[in-house]
């Protein structure tokens, strides 16, 4: 893989660790805050990892659009702003989706969490099928 091609992941893994941190500040709700804070662990993570196959590490800073970002989170709250962190593909913004609270369906409080009831023993052979059959009828 190209040397870019590694420094564009690096960016991304850092932008959305900036992000993921601008949301855990404006968030006011503790719980949500530490696992937004825990995503951006993880994607400084992530980064660390891409940065050991990098010759030089660049100095990382944030583009304009990703500050404009961070500064329509702090304004309006991660609420208001999950239609443009959802178009920026800032992970974790679904639990922004619906009710705060539902009944059976808790939210995550670790990064695993987040999509596991949606995972199982299937993971997905259903819909491979139904997809396999389709396309034999067409």
């Amino acid at each position: 893989m190209p040397e870019t091609d590694h420094i564009e992941r690096w960016k991304s893994e850092k932008t959305a660790a900036f992000l993921s941190r601008a949301v855990a500040k404006a968030e006011k709700e503790p719980r949500v805050a530490k696992l937004f804070g825990d995503m951006a662990d993880a994607a400084e993570e992530q980064a660390g990892i891409i940065a050991k196959s990098l010759e030089t590490v660049p100095a990382f800073k944030p583009s304009r659009r990703a500050c404009f970002i961070a500064w329509v989170v702090e304004r309006f709250g991660p609420r208001a702003a999950r239609p443009i962190l959802a178009a920026s593909k800032v992970r974790g913004v679904s639990v922004y989706s619906g009710a705060v609270t539902r009944p059976g369906h808790p939210m995550p409080t670790k990064v695993d969490e987040i999509g596991k009831r949606h995972r199982g023993a299937n993971n997905g052979s259903l819909r491979a099928a139904v997809f396999g059959i389709n396309d034999g009828l067409v």
